[in-house]
């Protein structure tokens, strides 16, 4: 009897032990590894070379359906294609432009436009730009991802026109005419208007309308600041070119007249030294004409920091307080700052 009682405690010895290196010797789960023989997408529309103009009336419009050759990773598995482009061959500042798991994609003409616009600030509008195209395949982290040859079409985008809210600014230096009044404009959409307005003689009066009409108007009954519906005539009491800041929310109004100048390199940055501009009324500008070397410069008012303009993407137009303004090459020039409407600009001429 303890003879069978041993047998059967090392049968239930061996039989734990052979559980154990059972389950010790099943691998971990991996994740499936394809082979390494792929085949790319390619793609077989549009044709290269495709020469495309787009307009914003065409915004909501499909520009163009690319279609191409699925992928082969050699085995049956879901495959995630990507859109991908850029300006140069070598897709070296590719954006991902979209995603699909089909063999076909349409390109919405406000997408692409947006994404050259922006993404590659494509500021000529005049002409196409070639754009590079191509298609990335992919399965996962653990598969290699594959790419169609890259292929071109010739685009020309175009700039979208922002409608920024305005107010107009009717007075006796133009006629009291609303409809033909210089306009302040809301530049954030938050009910807080700037702009510039030439008051040729002092005491000019003048208002401030909604719109180009009389339907709506503001005045400053009591001359303290604050807008009143229908108020009193607002009095320039000089002559002059006048920052004019309306605040719609509070009901109040800033006035800084402002005589504008050139600060830089050219004067060694000698702030007791502006050289001043003209303010030519017919045109609404203000010129100067002088001698620049390679360097930089901006623009300030009254001899003074507090307001002063440069440019911080090199475009000619101007920021409050932006970056400085480069010269290329020394020589003579004719500078012409634009500050009649938003967005306020500039432009140098070599003569």
């Amino acid at each position: 009897m303890k003879e069978m009682t041993m047998k059967r405690l090392h049968i239930i010895i061996l039989a734990i032990l052979g559980s154990f290196f059972l389950f010790s010797c099943e691998e971990e789960p991996r994740e499936p590894v394809l082979g390494t023989d792929f085949k790319a997408p390619v793609i077989n529309a549009p044709e290269s070379g495709t020469s495309m103009v787009m307009s914003e009336d065409m915004a909501g419009d499909t520009l163009t359906t690319f279609e191409w050759e699925a992928a082969d990773f050699g085995a049956k598995t879901a495959i995630s294609y990507t859109l991908e482009i850029d300006t140069v061959s070598d897709f070296s500042s590719a954006i991902d432009f979209a995603n699909t798991t089909e063999t076909s994609l349409g390109v919405l003409v406000s997408d692409l436009n947006t994404n050259l616009t922006t993404q590659f600030e494509i500021e000529d509008t005049t002409q196409t730009s070639e754009i590079y195209f191509r298609i990335r395949a992919s399965v996962n982290e653990y598969v290699d991802t594959v790419y169609s040859e890259a292929m071109n079409l010739n685009i020309q985008p175009y700039i979208v026109e922002i409608d920024y809210p305005e107010i107009y600014v009717p007075g006796g230096h133009q006629g009291w005419d609303p409809s033909t009044a210089p306009a302040l404009t809301s530049a954030n959409f938050d009910d807080k208007y700037e702009g510039y307005v030439y008051f040729p003689n002092a005491g000019t009066e003048f208002k401030f309308t909604d719109g180009p009409n009389w339907d709506t108007n503001w005045g400053d009954t009591g001359a303290d600041g604050t807008l009143d519906p229908g108020g009193d005539n607002i009095v320039a009491d000089q002559s002059g070119y006048y920052k004019i800041n309306v605040d719609l929310e509070a009901m109040t109004y800033e006035m800084l007249n402002t005589q504008w100048a050139m600060i830089g390199e050219f004067n060694g940055w000698d702030g007791e030294n502006d050289h001043d501009m003209t303010y030519q009324e017919d045109d609404g500008v203000w010129t100067t004409t002088l001698d620049l070397p390679a360097g930089e410069f901006k623009f300030r008012a009254n001899d003074d920091w507090a307001l002063n303009y440069g440019d911080d993407e090199a475009d000619g137009t101007l920021e409050a307080g932006g970056a400085n303004i480069a010269v290329e090459e020394a020589g003579n020039y004719t500078v012409t700052l634009d500050l009649s409407g938003y967005p306020y600009t500039y432009s140098l001429t070599k003569n």
